[in-house]
């Protein structure tokens, strides 16, 4: 299964967004957990989740599909304006194996200056 993930990393058509758990830099992504798939096409992420028509008919993203749309389409904003090969779009993850916490992206500029500070505030809020 991951060779096929990769395979479709490489055809451009997904792109493999791992977690990292530290909220520190560098970032560090945990290549032994699952990433997220992010599909590189809009149409075909509605396609696939069938939502076409409640997207072309509603008047707020959010709204549709639980917010992952709106999620989907901040992703597809991280990945076009990212300006070097080095730099990866990651999501975070709390360490905890019961936990479902989760930061949907996390990028080395944003971190750098208040993130630090919100994962460290949701580390203390989140049992």
């Amino acid at each position: 299964m991951g060779e096929a993930l990769r395979t479709l990393e490489k055809a451009m058509l997904v792109s493999l967004i791992y977690p990292v758990t530290q909220s520190k830099l560098p970032l560090l992504p945990d290549h032994k957990r699952s990433p997220k798939l992010h599909l590189l096409d809009t149409g075909l992420m509605n396609y696939f989740a069938q939502i076409q028509t409640e997207v072309l008919g509603t008047n707020n993203l959010t709204n549709v599909y639980q917010g992952k749309v709106a999620e989907h389409i901040v992703g597809q904003e991280f990945l076009a304006v990212k300006f070097n090969v080095l730099s990866q779009l990651n999501f975070w993850v709390r360490e905890k194996v019961q936990s479902e916490a989760e930061v949907d992206f996390i990028h080395p500029y944003f971190l750098a200056s208040q993130i630090e500070k919100y994962l460290d505030w949701m580390e203390t809020q989140i049992i």
